[in-house]
C-alpha cells in the first residue's frame, strides 16, 4: 500500500513540475523594411479652462485594502464627464492640477474621493520643425516648457 502510495505521489509530482512550465509557442521574426522609419515628433498647445471643476467617486465595497488609484481615476473621470454632459466630443482631455480630497467615517474607513482641478484640452496638433526641439521628461519634471527654439 505505501508503495503505491509513494508512486501516485512521484507520479503528481513529475505532473507538476513538468505540466505548469511555459513553453515557447516558436520564433519571433521582425520584418526588415526597405526605408528608414523614423516617428514623427508631434506637439500640441494645452488650452487650460479657467474655471474649477469637481469630481466625486464614492467606495461602493469597504476592502481591507485601500487602493486609492482606481478611485483617482474614476474621481478624475467624473470631473471631466461633468463639463461635457452626454457630448463626449466636448469633454476635456485632462484635469491639470487635481487636487484630491479623501472623504471617510467615523471610523476612519475610506468613502470616496473628491477631486477638484482645471479642465484642459489639447489644441492645435502639429509636427515638430527642424528649428523646434522637443524637450525630454526630465526637464519638464524640472518645470521647463514643452517647446523651444534651437539655438
Amino acid at each position: 500500500m505505501s508503495k503505491k502510495l509513494l508512486c501516485v505521489g512521484a507520479l503528481i509530482a513529475l505532473l507538476a513540475l513538468t505540466g505548469c512550465a511555459p513553453r515557447p509557442m516558436g520564433t519571433f521574426r521582425t520584418a526588415d523594411l526597405p526605408f528608414d522609419f523614423k516617428p514623427a515628433k508631434t506637439t500640441a498647445d494645452l488650452d487650460v479652462g479657467e474655471t474649477k471643476i469637481t469630481g466625486r467617486a464614492e467606495l461602493q465595497v469597504r476592502s481591507s485594502k485601500e487602493n486609492l488609484e482606481p478611485l483617482k481615476e474614476l474621481a478624475i473621470l467624473n470631473a471631466l464627464r461633468s463639463v461635457a454632459g452626454n457630448d463626449i466630443r466636448n469633454m476635456p482631455d485632462i484635469l491639470v492640477e487635481p487636487r484630491f480630497i479623501f472623504e471617510r467615517n467615523p471610523f476612519g474607513h475610506l468613502t470616496a474621493v473628491v477631486v477638484v482641478g482645471y479642465p484642459a484640452k489639447f489644441t492645435n496638433f502639429r509636427n515638430v520643425e527642424d528649428e523646434e526641439e522637443v524637450v525630454g521628461e526630465d526637464e519638464i519634471r524640472k518645470g521647463k516648457g514643452f517647446i523651444f527654439p534651437r539655438r
